[in-house]
């Protein structure tokens, strides 16, 4: 149970709470340029766990307590809406043997949540000042393992094999910047996620729900939609984070497919054929392909054909299932 704004306000001026070692374990599997730290096991104090960390004043006290701002290069917009956390969590469908890895945790709120449903959490967090304030804010917790890494270079299937497992389920509150290519490497790179619960821009989450014939539907909606169910959780309002952002977002939930809903022939150049399809958009399908391939335009428009798609279509207007034909339509022509 939390406690009374004034306790809270007594504890935050000056915690003496009970001390304990927190580990920054250093990350592994490092591509060369990475962003990495390795913190000394230190002593210091942490902040009692009945003090709710899902407020703005809190996040606040918390901030000031270590002389910090918010970045707004890092994207830092601190989630204090304690409903939206809850959502969060219970979208991820967690169990008590799971592990969890949480990418950008801020001070800690979602994470002391999480900690509470599963055996193990993992925060990567790239900042270096924010992991003094997670020492603090999550030392009481046994449970949370705490690495400061740039998540771009950062092996999660190696975090899950240091901790014993062989899959795992991630919790992210993604900057704009680092969305797409985030998505990519979870869902081609990492062989051991299962499911995400992911924060991102409202513009990203239209584009990842789109459907054909919408002017939010291309190449990342097609991509992500062939090896995840994506489904959404809940709509975030500016009002819900401190500093308020300038744009809303959504939670999303993500659901790795065990296979592919649709067979295309070969993955490699099913994707060319789809960034090829969208690459001008303005343009007629037939003519987007021809440059985008290298094929000569008669055949795009013979392939075309074959599947009964006319050469003025445009490439918004085919699913899934159609670039899935298309693919293998060229294909088949290929080794005929």
């Amino acid at each position: 149970m939390a406690v009374g704004q004034a306790e809270s306000e007594s504890l935050l001026a000056g915690v003496r709470g009970r001390k304990r070692l927190l580990l920054c374990f250093p990350a592994v599997n490092f591509a060369r340029g990475a962003l990495f730290r390795y913190n000394e096991a230190v002593e210091h104090e942490v902040l009692p766990l009945e003090i709710d960390l899902a407020s703005r004043k809190t996040t606040q006290r918390v901030l000031r307590r270590f002389g910090l701002r918010p970045r707004h290069r890092l994207g830092q917009n601190f989630l204090v809406n304690g409903r939206v956390v809850e959502r969060m969590v219970a979208a991820a469908e967690l169990g008590p043997e799971e592990v969890v890895v949480e990418v950008g945790p801020g001070i800690g709120t979602l994470t002391r949540v999480l900690a509470t449903r599963v055996r193990q959490v993992v925060a990567v967090e790239v900042d270096a000042q924010l992991v003094r304030v997670l020492a603090y804010t999550l030392g009481a917790l046994a449970n949370v393992r705490l690495v400061q890494a740039d998540v771009r270079y950062l092996s999660l299937d190696g975090l899950a094999r240091e901790a014993g497992i062989s899959s795992f389920k991630v919790v992210a509150s993604l900057p704009y910047y680092l969305t797409s290519l985030f998505l990519r490497r979870l869902l081609t790179g990492e062989r051991g996620f299962s499911l995400g619960v992911l924060m991102v821009q409202r513009e990203v989450a239209r584009r990842l729900l789109a459907l054909p014939g919408s002017k939010d539907y291309g190449v990342l909606t097609v991509a992500v939609q062939y090896h995840a169910e994506v489904t959404p959780v809940i709509h975030v309002g500016p009002a819900d984070f401190w500093p308020r952002p300038q744009v809303a977002s959504t939670v999303l939930r993500l659901r790795r497919r065990h296979r592919p809903p649709v067979e295309v022939g070969e993955e490699d150049f099913f994707f060319r054929l789809i960034r090829a399809a969208f690459s001008r958009r303005r343009k007629a399908l037939a003519n987007a392909l021809a440059e985008g391939l290298g094929e000569p335009k008669e055949r795009v428009r013979a392939v075309l054909g074959e599947e009964g798609f006319g050469a003025e279509l445009r490439a918004e207007e085919l699913s899934l299932a159609d670039f899935a034909a298309l693919s293998r339509r060229f294909l088949g022509q290929r080794k005929g």
